[in-house]
């Protein structure tokens, strides 16, 4: 069953978050704490009116990023060792070379399976104290992570309306085996999780007391009776070998 037939309602997380609209995005989340998160990567594509689309990602590599494949398009520049994206004197600011989204995602359906996307980088990025690379899970066949957090820069709420922040805000999230959940996704029920413009960000959950990015934000669907929201994260375990397939171990 696809993504769009879960729900009565349907919203995506695109890369539409206009960051020329920052006020004060993680949905029912707080500030996290500056730097704490060295492998989230900021990806920032230029529009009209010097405005910029935004989505997030993961650093795998020194030269490759992940992210969710509806995040895809030309001209995008990943930001590492950001926090305040008002504040860039520090931050390394890379093309991306090219693009690679999953081959059996559909870029002209709803049901947003398959995804995930890697970014080659024209260059490497430096390592360092503020920017790192993450891990990602050892095998397919774990016991599906429970607490996991999640952290981005989108917006605060439902509403297309909401603020979005300047710095990177988290939550954290308790995933659930439920049978809304398509079987290549991870998910979660309530109020707390990405909003619009964390499209791509990491679900970051523990393995072996070494966190990993065990998923990929990729959409939410709103309950028009509770309204409840079902978070849903491109399970990175099932592509474990297509992205090694490009990436390496």
């Amino acid at each position: 069953m696809g993504k769009h037939l879960l729900f009565s309602m349907l919203f995506l997380l695109p890369l539409l978050t206009e960051a020329s609209k920052v006020a004060s995005g993680i949905i029912g989340g707080h500030e996290a704490k500056p730097h704490s998160r060295p492998y989230m990567a900021y990806l920032s594509t230029l529009v009209q009116d010097n405005k910029r689309q935004i989505c997030g990602g993961v650093l795998l590599r020194e030269d490759f990023v992940m992210t969710a494949a509806h995040c895809k398009k030309s001209s995008t520049e990943v930001w590492l060792g950001v926090h305040d994206v008002t504040k860039t004197d520090n931050v390394e600011k890379i093309r991306v070379k090219t693009a690679i989204p999953h081959p059996d995602y559909n870029f002209s359906s709803k049901s947003m399976e398959h995804d995930i996307m890697l970014l080659q980088l024209e260059t490497n990025a430096t390592l360092n104290s503020i920017v790192k690379t993450i891990a990602l899970p050892g095998s397919q066949n774990k016991k599906v992570p429970v607490k996991c957090t999640v952290a981005g820069w989108g917006l605060m709420g439902i509403d297309p309306n909401s603020n979005a922040p300047n710095e990177l805000r988290e939550t954290d999230v308790t995933i659930e085996n439920s049978h809304h959940c398509p079987k290549d996704d991870l998910c979660h029920l309530g109020h707390n999780g990405p909003g619009k413009g964390d499209s791509g960000g990491p679900l970051v959950c523990e393995d072996e007391h070494e966190p990993v990015a065990s998923g990929v934000v990729s959409a939410l669907k709103q309950r028009r009776t509770t309204n409840e929201v079902l978070f849903m994260y491109t399970d990175v375990s099932y592509y474990l070998p297509w992205i090694r397939k490009h990436v390496g171990n």
